[in-house]
């Protein structure tokens, strides 16, 4: 079982990677949110994960563009926020590090993306990530030696292979396609 707590906007929030539940482990990773209300975490959402080792939290700052409506949705329906009239676009990402299923270490790490403009503003499925026991995920990024390009990001997961050493899978985020390749 892993932990970790992250901010969205003025929203604090608990997520927890597990990992195996007695004899299962295709079980659900929970994600909880701050109820100033009641002084208590509340549950937000579940994410599917495998016998998940590592979460990370990620937020990739988007490029400004024009927005029409005068209110944007945010986590709780019952909250609303000003626009401006260009907004800067970002992408909030959950990465599900997925280690073993009870059979196999070849499994899919997944990224969740906010989906801050659907029914429930939950985490969905985004990019499946093929990983050999991922046991670790980092996310890092890299300034260009130009201030005219783009910093690079990267998602990195550890892999617990059968014999050592351990080994890494490195993906970059792709901005024109907005997938990590």
């Amino acid at each position: 079982m892993k932990w970790l707590n992250f901010e969205i906007n003025d929203d604090h929030f608990l997520a927890i990677a597990n990992q195996k539940n007695y004899t299962n482990y295709e079980i659900k990773s929970a994600i909880y949110v701050w109820d100033s209300n009641y002084r208590q975490f509340t549950h937000f959402n579940y994410l599917e994960t495998t016998g998940a080792s590592d979460l990370i939290f990620a937020k990739i700052e988007g490029k400004e563009m024009e927005k029409s409506s005068s209110s944007k949705k945010v986590l709780r329906p019952n909250r609303k926020i000003n626009k401006r009239e260009v907004q800067a676009e970002d992408l909030q990402f959950l990465i599900a590090a997925n280690f073993y299923n009870g059979i196999t270490t070849n499994l899919h790490s997944i990224i969740y993306k906010l989906d801050q403009y659907g029914m429930n503003s939950d985490f969905i499925p985004y990019q499946f990530l093929p990983t050999k026991g991922a046991i670790d995920v980092e996310i890092f990024k890299i300034k260009p030696e130009s201030n005219l390009l783009p910093e690079r990001i990267f998602i990195a997961f550890a892999e617990a292979q059968d014999i050592p050493p351990i080994d890494s899978k490195i993906s970059e985020y792709n901005t024109a396609f907005g997938r990590f390749t």
